[in-house]
């Protein structure tokens, strides 16, 4: 019972890639749909032994790799309780971007040449080609094309399924263009968020112009300061929700921060500022974002610091910090941002002296 109690949702939701399992492993669990570690514990051991190409000796392997990742013993995977736990963790939606790259159905060789790039997720694939494959001499042109074709068709293959059985072959190749479009355009990538205006207002409220929370309930009118903190949470659940689209984004850019920190440096450093300078540094890319579009999204990254969550934490404040460091020193900067007041102190002592 206590082992069960230990088990955390964010283990449960983890991808099949975090077993540390062999390619053949991975590939025969994407292959009957199973990507994540709740989908191996509700099928059951079982069912997975049902699945093609699946032996004893290998379902042995995978249950113990599970048992092992969770850190408990493997009847506990059996547990009613754990069981339960894993179904209700199956159902929710698993972002399509962060599955396996298997999902892609390339040849062996180029599955094996993007691992050996640290490639193994969707998203990982998508920041990688948002470089155009540039700085990589495991690629060569055949190769890039063969993975473009696959990653294309599979977000066609997507939206077919989102699509109603009854549209139009012209409404499909639209949906399908729409649903490939949203990879890069930034516009859409926000839009899927699904913020209401009163939203996109404490946002900015909180994360460009710093107030606290007493001070945005009093600026809207009409709410308390609990309802702005709900607000302010529900808004960094819609955006983990859509992560993956907005790594597409945040990585092309935090491979750029120096250049573009070199260009604030003499320049009044302002949030509007920033994202003229982050548009003209995706002018050599294939995204598209407006100088509006970078403001929002450059206020979604200072929300996320602001509200400190361990996953955005995680995600922003130690893979993507220098990114993340520029857009907090902008002014207004964040200085609660521990880095941001750590450079602020150098500075101040710097004039002091």
């Amino acid at each position: 019972m206590s082992e069960r109690l230990e088990i955390s949702v964010e283990k449960l939701s983890a991808l099949i890639e975090d077993l540390n399992l062999d390619q053949r492993a991975c590939n025969r669990l994407s292959s009957a749909g199973i990507h994540t570690v709740s989908q191996i514990i509700a099928k059951g051991k079982p069912d997975v032994l049902a699945i093609r190409n699946i032996g004893p000796l290998l379902a042995n392997r995978i249950f113990s790799a599970v048992a092992d990742y969770l850190g408990v013993s493997e009847d506990i995977l059996e547990d009613d309780g754990i069981t339960q736990l894993a179904l209700k963790e199956k159902d929710k939606t698993l972002d399509p971007l962060n599955v396996s790259i298997v999902t892609l159905a390339l040849p062996n060789n180029l599955i094996l040449l993007l691992r050996k790039a640290g490639i193994s997720r969707i998203e990982q694939l998508i920041k990688f080609r948002s470089n155009n494959y540039e700085n990589n001499n495991l690629f060569g042109k055949v190769e890039a094309r063969k993975i473009e074709r696959a990653l294309r068709l599979f977000v066609e293959d997507l939206d077919k399924k989102k699509m109603p059985q009854t549209a139009t072959p012209q409404v499909a190749e639209e949906n399908q263009n729409t649903e490939f479009s949203s990879l890069k355009n930034l516009d859409l990538v926000l839009n899927s968020l699904r913020l209401n205006e009163r939203a996109w207002l404490v946002v900015e409220l909180r994360s460009v112009r710093l107030l606290t929370l007493e001070e945005i309930a009093v600026e809207i009118g009409g709410v308390t300061r609990e309802r702005v903190r709900q607000i302010i949470d529900q808004v960094n659940e819609k955006i983990r929700a859509k992560l993956s689209l907005l790594l597409f984004f945040y990585d092309y850019l935090n491979g750029r921060t120096e250049i573009i920190r070199k260009k604030l440096k003499n320049k009044g450093a302002t949030i509007e500022f920033l994202a003229s300078e982050c548009k003209l540094q995706l002018a050599d890319s294939n995204l598209i974002a407006t100088d509006e579009d970078l403001e929002r999204f450059i206020a979604i990254i200072r929300l996320l610091a602001i509200s400190n969550k361990p996953w955005a934490r995680e995600r922003f404040g130690t893979e993507r910090k220098n990114f993340t460091f520029l857009v907090c020193l902008v002014e207004p900067s964040i200085e609660k941002h521990a880095k941001v007041n750590q450079f602020l102190e150098r500075e101040k002592e710097k004039i002091d002296n």
